[in-house]
């Protein structure tokens, strides 16, 4: 019976592993988080810029960016971004208090959503 289950669990990983592999060939992201660092509450806001790459073989369409919280806005590349081409993602952390902050944002596209994550500490 082990024989069975090990041949099923092998046959299902030589399918499905290429899948997810193709899949996540449609674009790349330079990095997926960034850390802010230590930054003062005086500061209204702090944005980072997140640029990826159109790595498939079609254009790519960034639908929508959305944060879980009201500190977290962005701006995208709105246009479609043909293979080979950059565009980015803009997020703004806008400071409420002091501490630490995590957020998470994701992206959603036409080929694959992913998330970005934003990080740091608010200080007097």
């Amino acid at each position: 019976m082990s024989i069975t289950l090990n041949k099923r669990t092998i046959l299902y990983l030589l399918l499905v592993i290429p899948f997810f592999k193709t899949a996540g060939q449609d674009f790349s992201f330079t990095e997926f988080e960034h850390d802010f660092g230590t930054i003062s509450v005086k500061e209204k806001s702090v944005i980072h810029r997140f640029v990826f790459e159109n790595t498939g073989t079609t254009p790519l369409v960034v639908k929508s960016v959305y944060g879980h919280c009201s500190c977290i806005d962005a701006c995208w590349t709105k246009q479609p971004v043909q293979p080979g081409d950059t565009g980015s993602v803009s997020v703004r952390y806008s400071v409420m208090g002091t501490g630490t902050f995590n957020k998470r944002v994701k992206v959603v596209t036409n080929k694959k959503n992913t998330f970005l994550k934003v990080f740091g500490e608010v200080k007097k």
